[in-house]
């Protein structure tokens, strides 16, 4: 009986430590993403969608506008050429370093959050940045039935 309580009491502690290890670890971002210097910190979500084609993750303690100019000076020191991008209300921006072309798109959540999203034309917001770019052009909304 006492073995059983001295057991019982070991896999109450394992589990509580394997518990606290899932949350202290930092959300999984592709090397490409973290290569370009894009900041890790902070980051409290990284979306399922999240690859090495796109980086979509959520952030705390920092405003848009600050997070913005950090990811655009560090593609920037990267060696990317900011284009300009005139659609989707100076929310998506354009990068081009040669034949490499990559997306920025930044949005306010509430809870002081902010969702950051970097991408290149294989991702899932792939067609954002070939507007961007103007590999594409917006056209008049259609119904479709």
């Amino acid at each position: 009986m006492q073995s059983a309580r001295i057991t019982l009491l070991l896999l109450l502690i394992a589990s509580a430590s394997s518990c606290s290890d899932r949350t202290s670890r930092q959300p999984q971002i592709h090397p490409r993403w973290k290569s370009l210097g894009i900041p890790v910190d902070r980051v409290t979500r990284v979306l399922d969608v999240s690859d090495e084609h796109g980086l979509f993750a959520n952030y705390s303690g920092y405003r848009s506008e600050e997070l913005l100019a950090i990811v655009s000076a560090r593609l920037l020191a990267a060696g990317y050429e900011k284009v300009v991008c005139k659609q989707f209300d100076g929310r998506v921006f354009g990068f081009r370093k040669g034949n490499d072309e990559l997306g920025v798109k930044i949005m306010d959540l509430p809870e002081h959050e902010v969702a950051l999203g970097v991408f290149d034309p294989q991702s899932i917001d792939g067609p954002l940045l070939g507007v961007c770019l103007g590999k594409y052009t917006l056209g008049e909304p259609q119904f479709i039935r």
